[in-house]
């Protein structure tokens, strides 16, 4: 059995010549679909859907990559210099501009001060008014920060560019990062973040050694002016090369949208608490008001801005949905890293210089192992990411190399120890590399691509708290070390002048007071030193060792290859509000519980004897006392709704219709969600839409069915299944998602027995599917890189259009979207009357004439490709054989009933040619037999009376849409064409790439496609359509000898 696409032209161009166009894909086109405003689904340019268009980082020149990721690499260089490139040249500032001692450490703390402070702000930015012109914001920010600083002719206005340039820097590094996850894919991403964190390694290395350089060399000045020319050239290349989602936000709509008071908050409180942290016993005591009264009224700014997060903002700066399990561990993970990171950054050159006697520019290169280390592992680790697609592992061997290093450096000696001093750093770089970049990945792929922002910029804020945290603990621990050794140094004779700056600064002085000491004395001070340094290093070993706890609560996470950049700008924005409002889908004018708890069987009691009964404590309602009719009358319809006998309608008593019809849906998997979000918010939306379309969440049975009669079927309310969605992964059955995207997903793929919860047709067509049966199913199947959904239905309650009408709903809940009144009243209108059947005087018809559908032009074309080549290879068949095209016709439209009406108004059309009319005839004559007696009054009467006829009838059974069907002769087609199933299923699928139906089993074993079937699947967001068929090889080997076939039709599978 082959599967083919075909390809053809709309009704409207096609009847009376094939197709012109040469297109080898498997669509069916409306040419007017692209260009005229009267499409059937016009979408303007920037609808897509928050995920967008794909961004294909392949088809970019690899020119262009190299040249975008300098220009990153390149300001995330010049942000991470500027946090130590001062360190080695304050002496030379202090001196040329008289700094007091308070500005000295102000020159250096301002810049990490507005660094961590303004990290949450610009990502929230940048998703408002989107990456590239926040990021050339921020490089403009920073440039100006260092001009200021370069030209400053006192304290204050150095301080004040160092503030600047430290809100430049702290955008510059997370818009880098942010930047970089909307071009490449995560497993892609690995790599290029790999880059930056070498670059930022290195910056952080030789900052200081460039710094004293200028400083001794030229002028201090050049500390700032030398990043002016690098930053203009990066900003100059970012403005002509970056090719990101552009949203073109107003001005004042943007500034409008930014939680101001979230960022006032966040800012106050991260401000307050690292200036209480840097006063504490240097400015002020500890236990001063000042010192306390920041501490506390930090804590306060950060809990009052979380509860501005939770209630008030319109727009998070942090969204508290953020806060998942994983994600927690992954941020104790960061935490723990960050606080060990800056230590061991400071408290080893720390060692080097107080204990070992080390000048700078000595400890600037025995630190040198752990730096360099550190900067190729951050390239190691994200090769290896990308390579293997694993982040979990390195986290946690990673961790496992921490602790054992900083473990090793509690044996760190009072004396030059080469191997040990290299050994050791060796193996803590070794755990401290990989937990640069993969923490990042991970957080990136728990949270959704509307959310990556956020979460990259939660990371950094907490790394940076955790960093600027770290070295106040560490020294507190070492100043009260000291303390405790303050007798031995009295008893040694060391003066009280050098004791109390030994127990007050921690030893952080002590290279020149030792001078002064005796052997004895010196001996003694550097032990006490060492040992207080030893009590730190235990102390990160132990908090490393809860960071590995907090890792073994990351989960693992499929890093797909393919990539859809995220969105940004105010729809984006808006839509990912909706979707995760916890009121996503809700009554426009009344909320009644009632329906709630009969929709999920938790209060009323449900018996079946004859009838279905529900029982309710709730009173009789009367006319509300405030004279609300409107909202009266609704609220009683609503309760109507729960009353399954309206939904009994004539042409779902077939029972041919004993089955489901099924819609699979392919999505592309969101490289940074989990499988379990995807799933929990597929089961939250539908069940929304069984709460609020009742008789979805009922079942069917058959009521009265005795031999010679079928009896009736209806649906029931039954208590909810155990789980909402079946969910199963294929992986190891299907192809990847992209191979499967590559081969426009072939029907012997679509699979029923993997991909649908339950079968499309018993076999045979009788009355043995599972009774009472369930109104819908869906199951969701994973595979790698993408999720195949599956929505099926009942055909006794709905048909193939009404089942992606249910699919939409499902769509307009996962996206957030309002369920209006009117779209509730039509989905659950009375079936009971809807289609009027003939009077005693309105004779019956014979049902063989046929209605205009919209595939007459392609079904022409079809029946006379397949006909042709049958009589060419089949010998048994002559001309005169007559041949059968069945099609499956919806009366919706004839019988004036909305499209979101979701009952069965399906009918069949047969038409009867010979093959040798089929060969010789033109496909306008056959297009013109298809028509026959198909106006719109005549194609009413027709399902009228049609349904009349499956009313009169007894025992139904003997009824079918289609009758006998040869599959040596016959062809037949399925038709979504008329129906919209490209629907945006909220910021975390977005939008389908296929919509598929499973194959049509034939009844002979073994199972498989019926033959000859061509499905016309709904039109895509381009106006395109598939039709894919199954053939039989020896048609198919017959049809691939036809030029026209081989023009337009591509064989997929």
């Amino acid at each position: 059995m082959a599967s083919t696409g075909v390809k053809a032209e709309a009704e409207s161009a096609a009847a009376s010549a094939v197709p012109e166009s040469t297109s080898p894909t498997p669509s069916i086109t409306r040419p007017e679909a692209k260009t005229t405003k009267d499409n059937v689904n016009p979408l303007p340019e920037e609808s897509t859907g928050i995920f967008g268009a794909p961004a294909r980082p392949e088809q970019r020149p690899r020119g262009s990559i190299s040249i975008i990721m300098a220009a990153l690499s390149m300001a995330s260089f010049l942000a991470a210099l500027d946090v130590t490139i001062v360190t080695t040249a304050l002496p030379s500032i202090a001196a040329e501009l008289h700094a007091s001692q308070a500005a000295y450490s102000w020159i250096g703390s301002a810049y990490l001060l507005s660094y961590s402070a303004t990290v949450p702000i610009w990502a929230k930015t940048s998703d408002v008014f989107g990456r590239k012109i926040v990021l050339l914001t921020a490089n403009i920010v920073f440039f100006v920060g260092n001009l200021v600083a370069g030209l400053a002719n006192g304290t204050a206005m150095l301080i004040a560019g160092r503030t600047i340039q430290g809100a430049g820097g702290g955008g510059l590094v997370v818009l880098v990062t942010i930047t970089i996850a909307d071009l490449f894919s995560l497993r892609e991403r690995g790599k290029y973040l790999g880059i930056v964190g070498m670059v930022w390694a290195v910056a952080s290395a030789v900052g200081p050694s460039i710094g004293g350089a200028l400083a001794q060399r030229t002028s201090w000045r050049w500390c700032f002016y030398l990043n002016l020319p690098c930053d203009g050239a990066a900003f100059l290349v970012l403005l002509f090369f970056l090719d990101v989602h552009n949203p073109r936000t107003n001005l004042w709509d943007g500034l409008g949208a930014i939680d101001w008071l979230g960022s006032l908050l966040i800012v106050g409180a991260t401000l307050m608490l690292l200036l209480g942290l840097q006063f504490g016993d240097l400015t002020y005591p500890w236990e001063s008001a000042t010192v306390i009264c920041l501490i506390v009224f930090s804590f306060i700014g950060f809990a009052v801005f979380f509860v501005v997060q939770w209630k008030w903002a319109r727009y998070p700066l942090i969204p508290l949905r953020l806060f998942t399990r994983e994600v927690v561990s992954v941020l104790g993970v960061t935490t723990a890293h960050g606080f060990a990171y800056i230590a061991a950054s400071y408290f080893l050159p720390f060692y080097f210089q107080t204990v070992l006697g080390a000048t700078p520019i000595q400890s600037a290169v025995w630190f040198l192992p752990l730096a360099l280390v550190i900067a190729f592992l951050a390239v190691g680790t994200g090769i290896t990411i990308q390579r293997t697609g694993r982040y979990l592992e390195l986290i946690i061997a990673a961790l496992v190399l921490e602790i054992l290093g900083f473990g090793l450096f509690i044996d760190f000696p009072a004396y030059k120890s080469w191997p040990r001093i290299i050994s050791f750093q060796i193996i803590a770089a070794l755990g401290m590399g990989p937990n640069f970049q993969a923490p990042l990945i991970a957080i990136q792929s728990k949270v959704a691509g509307s959310d990556i922002a956020a979460a990259t910029s939660l990371l950094s804020f907490v790394r940076n708290l955790s960093s600027g945290i770290s070295v106040v603990i560490g020294g507190v621990i070492i100043q009260n070390m000291m303390r405790s050794h303050e007798a031995e140094f009295q008893q040694a004779g060391i003066p009280t002048s050098i004791i109390n700056q030994l127990v007050s600064g921690g030893g952080s002085e002590s290279s020149h007071l030792l001078d002064s000491l005796t052997d004895s004395q010196r001996s003694l001070v550097l032990s006490a030193e060492t040992d207080s340094l030893s009590k730190i290093w235990i102390f990160y070993t132990c908090l490393l060792f809860l960071g590995l706890l907090s890792g073994l609560g990351i989960g693992r996470t499929n890093l797909s290859k393919e990539h859809v950049e995220h969105k940004t700008g105010l729809d984006a924005e808006e839509a990912n509000r909706r979707a995760y409002s916890k009121k996503a889908v809700r009554h426009s004018t009344f909320d009644i519980r009632q329906e709630m708890d009969i929709a999920n069987n938790r209060c009323p009691k449900v018996e079946y004897d004859g009838e279905t009964k529900v029982r309710s404590e709730t009173p009789m309602l009367g006319p509300p006392e405030d004279g609300n009719l409107s909202k009266f009358v609704n609220m009683v319809e609503a309760i109507e709704y729960h009353n399954l006998d309206r939904y009994q309608d004539v042409l779902g008593q077939l029972p041919v219709l004993q089955c489901y019809t099924h819609n699979v849906l392919a999505f592309a998997l969101p490289e940074n969600v989990a499988r379990e979000r995807i799933i929990q918010d597929l089961e939250t939306a539908v069940e929304t839409v069984k709460a609020k379309v009742p008789w979805l969440g009922g079942r069917v049975i058959n009521e009265g069915k005795t031999k010679g009669n079928s009896g009736v079927y209806k649906v029931v309310a039954w208590p909810a299944p155990e789980k909402t969605i079946d969910v199963k992964d294929v992986s190891d059955q299907l192809p990847p998602y992209v191979e499967l995207k590559r081969r426009k997903f072939p029907a012997p793929l679509c699979d029923p027995k993997l991909l649908a919860p339950c079968s499309c047709f018993p076999l045979p067509f009788v009355d043995s599917d599972e009774d009472p049966a369930y109104v819908v199913r869906v199951q969701a199947s994973f595979i790698d890189g993408g999720v195949l959904i599956d929505f099926a239905a009942h055909h006794i309650m709905t048909d193939g259009i009404g089942l992606s009408q249910f699919s939409r709903l499902v769509a307009m809940a996962m996206g957030g979207e309002d369920f209006s009144d009117d779209l509730l009243h039509r989905a659950n209108l009375d079936r009971r009357n809807l289609i009027p059947l003939l009077g005693p005087g309105e004779q019956l018809l014979d049902h063989s004439h046929n209605r205009r559908p919209t595939t007459i032009a392609p079904g022409a074309w079809w029946w006379k490709m397949i006909s042709t080549a049958r009589l060419r290879h089949n010998t048994k068949l002559t001309v005169a054989t007559k041949s059968k095209f069945s099609r499956a016709a919806d009366g919706r439209r004839v019988l004036g009933l909305p499209e979101e009406y979701m009952g069965d108004t399906v009918y069949n059309i047969s038409t009867w040619l010979t093959l040798g009319e089929l060969r010789d005839a033109p496909l306008s004559t056959i297009a013109a037999a298809l028509r026959k007696r198909v106006d719109e009054h005549r194609s009413a009467y027709h399902v009228r009376s049609f349904a009349t006829f499956v009313s009169r009838e007894p025992d139904k059974s003997t009824i079918t849409y289609v009758g006998a069907f040869d599959p040596e002769t016959d062809v037949g087609s399925s038709s979504l064409l008329g129906t919209r199933a490209f629907d945006h299923f909220g910021p975390v699928l977005g939008t389908p790439d296929f919509v598929r139906r499973p194959v049509y089993p034939s009844p002979a074993p073994p199972p498989a496609a019926v033959p000859s079937i061509l499905v016309l699947h709904p039109r895509n967001l381009d106006g395109d359509c598939d039709g894919v068929a199954s053939l039989v090889d020896a048609d198919l080997a017959m049809l691939n000898r036809d030029p026209r076939w081989s023009e337009y039709v591509e064989y997929i599978g």
